[in-house]
């Protein structure tokens, strides 16, 4: 099959598929093509062609809960084409994806992922192919034992018309070396100054990375930051 299921049309909304394989199809393993307001529930989009899940066209507000994409040719998920917009991507592990983990392009914008698991993608965890690239950053991380704190700057400063707030990652890298989430650890509000404060459970360890997203007309997430790794390690003296 070209995609494992396509959803098609403006006028094709509030569907739900759920639970299904979406194995091997010569394109994408599923394809949301502006439709709207669909709910895809724990789909298994492993080695298609083209991309585990591609969003397009004028698609909005559709959500994909939990499932995996993993293996595909392309994108893990990709969004794409103007108006491709206020899409939700949730606790959906994202792996071994040969280009991005997410992508997001050709006017896609304002779409919202959190609480992904990610690890050994291609390229980037997500990208979303825009100069210069604004991430949150990881300007200090302390502990007594038990309670590991964080904290960071946010791209954009919180107010009382924005809702901006930070995800924390710990780290996995993509096979370019490129950060990605491997597993969510909580999330904290930018305040108004952009710095955020993050109190994690123990074990969280200090190799970390961060993506905001802002609530401002909808929601649109970013691209992950700088890990904390190599920042956070002492130089030895030789």
């Amino acid at each position: 099959m070209k995609n494992g299921i396509a959803i098609v049309g403006a006028n094709t909304t509030t569907n739900t598929v759920s639970a299904n394989l979406l194995i091997q199809n010569q394109q994408n393993g599923l394809l949301i093509d502006a439709a709207r307001n669909n709910t895809i529930d724990h789909p298994y989009a492993e080695g298609n062609i083209a991309n585990g899940i591609d969003i397009i066209d004028g698609a909005t507000a559709n959500s994909v809960t939990g499932g995996q994409a993993d293996g595909n040719h392309a994108n893990g998920i990709q969004f794409g084409g103007a108006n491709t917009e206020l899409n939700n991507i949730s606790g959906t592990l994202i792996f071994n994806n040969l280009s991005n983990g997410i992508d997001e392009r050709d006017g896609a914008i304002a779409n919202h992922w959190s609480n992904l698991r990610m690890y050994g993608d291609g390229q980037k965890g997500a990208d979303l192919h825009v100069i210069p690239v604004t991430t949150p950053r990881i300007t200090s991380i302390s502990g007594n034992g038990i309670i590991t704190t964080v904290n960071g700057t946010g791209f954009n400063s919180g107010g009382i018309f924005a809702s901006y707030s930070v995800e924390v990652y710990a780290v996995a890298l993509t096979k370019a070396g490129n950060p990605e989430g491997r597993n969510s650890l909580g999330t904290a509000l930018v305040d108004v100054n952009g710095n955020w404060s993050l109190q994690l459970p123990p074990g969280s360890g200090l190799c970390l990375t961060a993506v905001e997203s802002s609530g401002f007309f909808g929601f649109s997430t970013g691209e992950f930051g700088p890990d904390s790794c190599r920042a956070m390690i002492p130089l030895v003296a030789k």
